[in-house]
């Protein structure tokens, strides 16, 4: 989507909304507080998910997600989002940033702030590995929102002749 931004027009990338057709188990959390060493997400499997968050930055320097070993994480002090060695310039709004993050068996891809910002990343995880994370390090962080969902597979199940 091409949008107005105080800098001009710019393009926007965010998932087709159909992604909710594979949709599975929901989990979601609202106004709690990120506490450095505590994981919201610690009884969630990843292997396939869909995370919506909404952070409010508080005191936090640096705050995010860790997927099946791979960081994604925010620096507040130089507004940046970072993942697997790339960064992109992330302006907070109101104190807050947004992200979709889209996790598949061997790719996540970030969107951040609808759509402001993507980033896709392919990478091979440890098949063991399917441990998710939320973390705030350096101060507390506020989940304003955090919707995660597991997703069904849109392969068809075969059966062993």
């Amino acid at each position: 989507t091409l949008r107005t931004t105080s800098e001009g027009v710019r393009l926007f990338i965010e998932p087709v909304e159909e992604i909710e057709n594979i949709h599975g188990p929901h989990h979601a959390w609202t106004d709690v507080a990120l506490i450095p060493g505590q994981n919201l997400l610690s009884e969630v499997p990843c292997e396939l998910l869909e995370i919506r968050a909404e952070l409010e930055l508080g005191d936090a320097k640096q705050i995010g997600f860790k997927i099946r070993g791979q960081a994604v994480s925010y620096d507040v002090a130089q507004k940046t989002l970072t993942c697997m060695g790339k960064s992109a310039p992330l302006e907070p709004i109101d104190g807050r940033i947004k992200l979709q993050i889209l996790v598949d068996r061997s790719s996540i891809e970030i969107f951040a702030n609808d759509g402001r910002i993507s980033m896709a990343f392919c990478f091979l995880p440890d098949p063991l590995d399917t441990s998710a994370a939320i973390f705030s390090e350096g101060g507390q962080a506020t989940v304003a929102k955090l919707n995660v969902w597991e997703l069904k597979s849109i392969w068809p199940k075969v059966e062993a002749r």
